[in-house]
């Protein structure tokens, strides 16, 4: 069926079939794991230069980035202020926003959402923004690899039309991090 060849196609993408049946993640797959939370206190770290308040989703809080002297840092330290003060949403738009990935946001107002999109769905992230009331620039964060990917849900109606219509930008992980001190200064 095809939603069996979508499964082994997702499969096939993020690990390996090694002898025995068994399937290996690919080394590039545990690699970028780490470096969800890294890009997303990048993100944090330039929204932070350019004046507007972060926020990070609850679930994301926790994890931790390498800090000096091999040091740990959870994310929540990127949350500033530590409570989220966003006004103009009804409490289920509210309960939404506390938990995308990284939010901008200036006057109780978010500017830009990030959703950092390492191995879920790209639809999900589609579907959480959705529910803003008002205009947000929004970033779907990538590692690379799965730019191959985005083509091709782009070209489904639904997933294409949706992200056109609600003006969804592309930002992949290597030009983050090759960019990272200009961005940080700017």
């Amino acid at each position: 069926t095809s939603d069996s060849l979508s499964l082994m196609d997702t499969l096939k993408e993020y690990a390996k079939k090694e002898p025995g049946g068994f399937w290996r993640l690919k080394p590039i797959v545990t690699q970028r794991e780490t470096q969800h939370a890294q890009m997303i206190s990048l993100l944090a770290d330039i929204g932070s230069g350019l004046g507007f308040a972060t926020w990070i989703g609850l679930k994301e809080q926790a994890t931790v980035v390498k800090g000096a002297a091999g040091s740990t840092v959870p994310l929540n330290n990127w949350c500033n202020p530590k409570k989220l003060t966003i006004t103009g949403l009804t409490q289920e738009q509210f309960d939404e926003a506390k938990n995308m990935d990284l939010l901008w946001y200036k006057d109780g107002k978010i500017s830009a959402l990030f959703e950092v999109e390492n191995t879920t769905a790209m639809t999900e992230a589609l579907r959480r923004a959705s529910c803003l009331p008002y205009p947000v620039n929004k970033y779907m964060v990538l590692p690379d690899e799965r730019a191959e990917q985005l083509t091709k849900k782009l070209k489904s109606p639904m997933f294409g039309e949706w992200f056109e219509h609600d003006g969804w930008q592309v930002l992949y992980y290597d030009c983050l991090e090759d960019n990272a001190v200009a961005l940080k200064s700017h």
